[in-house]
């Protein structure tokens, strides 16, 4: 994987066409959920959450696409069937991609995206997880709202007090509650065996 193309312009939200009607999109209809984590572990927490957690389809969110495209490898390598997009793929390549992933005909049952929103409406993403935290609550909207009622989750991982920040914003503006994880869910967490040893390889660490 190249990884040396520079870090790409990430798709501006506010100027997609198809976000200028905001009134109409909600984030209040899915279960808003946070678990802890630091930069050493945020990929055991992961593979946790995965191997916990009930879906048909999962969409994870990175903020470059880099990240998108090592967190895709390590999943695979560790036997979640994964696919990647982002903003530096050719939009018909994006196209294809996201559109096998939407009715189901690719081989991944999980997404790893950068620079892309509106996952949720896709009729079988069920749950949603913010690898990386957005940099402001508009963007936590547009990777998670959805024009129609929804059924779901979102789980955002939080390394810092910073992000508990800007979720304490999302809370105020979009008028939700976010909760820690169900204890049932956090009881499979801890019960599940997830692959030991996790990924030191030095050049994806450096990626990440």
């Amino acid at each position: 994987m190249a990884s040396n193309m520079g870090e790409e312009p990430e798709i501006n939200f506010t100027q997609c066409k198809c976000l200028e009607d905001l009134e109409n999109l909600t984030v209040a209809q899915l279960k808003h959920y946070t678990v802890g984590t630091t930069r050493n572990d945020e990929i055991r927490t992961l593979m946790e959450l995965l191997s916990a957690l009930d879906y048909k389809q999962a969409v994870i969110f990175t903020n470059s696409s880099i990240r998108s495209e090592v967190l895709s490898d390590v999943l695979n390598h560790y036997g979640y069937a994964t696919g990647f997009m982002h903003a530096r793929m050719p939009r018909p390549l994006r196209c294809l991609t996201y559109a096998q992933f939407r009715r189901m005909e690719s081989d991944a049952n999980i997404m790893v995206m950068s620079g892309f929103g509106h996952v949720m409406e896709s009729e079988y993403v069920d749950v949603v997880i913010n690898f990386d935290m957005v940099e402001s609550p508009l963007a936590y909207m547009h990777r998670t709202s959805s024009r129609q009622v929804r059924k779901g989750m979102v789980v955002t991982m939080l390394r810092s007090k910073e992000e508990v920040e800007i979720l304490n914003q999302v809370e105020k503006m979009q008028h939700i509650k976010l909760h820690n994880l169900p204890g049932a869910v956090y009881a499979r967490m801890h019960n599940r065996n997830t692959p030991s040893p996790l990924p030191t390889d030095a050049d994806a660490r450096e990626s990440f």
